[in-house]
């Protein structure tokens, strides 16, 4: 996964967990040990009162391939059947449009497509989406811990070219909270 890919996924974390605190959010890595190391198609897995929301999320300038969309749609079946899950609904975030085949087999499948070529615009119409799915009005809760914040952006601002932290930045400056504490973190000296 590219550095910016990482980043759209915290961000998209970030987002959706902001709408409750009552949501279950389980990440790819955390999907895999819940089910099987093959699981790995989905990025995001929300849950909220019978509800789930699964999110594969792309950052990248090329279309989005079928083989990677089909992997997606099946890991997703996978775990609905596993899980007996009755309420789903699946999403695909992403800079670049679906290559024809991909966008049929999404269409096919119920799928939303949710495109930006901000990651701050993409990751608040994930939030959007989520939401109106469960029936959730967008809320203020801030579900992060200013220690979190300042983990996961030195861990951001080492991975960065200063090309990369310039789109990141534009990319968090819609999201107070996270830009707030980047800009604070701007000031510390993180490479000691």
């Amino acid at each position: 996964m590219s550095k910016l890919g990482f980043i759209l996924e915290e961000i998209i974390h970030a987002y959706v967990k902001s709408i409750s605190p009552k949501i279950i959010a389980i990440r790819e890595h955390e999907i895999r040990k819940l089910t099987d190391n093959s699981m790995n198609g989905v990025d995001h897995w929300f849950i909220y009162q019978g509800k789930h929301v699964f999110i594969q999320d792309k950052w990248t300038e090329s279309n989005v391939g079928q083989q990677e969309m089909a992997q997606f749609v099946n890991c997703v079946s996978r775990i609905v059947k596993k899980e007996n899950i009755q309420k789903y609904n699946l999403c695909l975030a992403t800079k670049s449009k679906p290559s024809t085949n991909a966008l049929k087999l999404l269409i096919d499948s119920g799928a939303k497509i949710i495109q930006a070529d901000n990651q701050s615009i993409l990751a608040s119409r994930c939030s959007i989406e989520v939401s109106n799915y469960f029936s959730l009005p967008l809320g203020h809760y801030d579900p992060l811990p200013v220690g979190h914040y300042i983990e996961l952006l030195e861990t951001i601002k080492k991975k960065l070219t200063p090309e990369e932290n310039k789109i990141f930045i534009s990319s968090i400056s819609d999201y107070p909270p996270l830009f707030d504490m980047y800009s604070f973190t701007s000031k510390l000296d993180l490479r000691k």
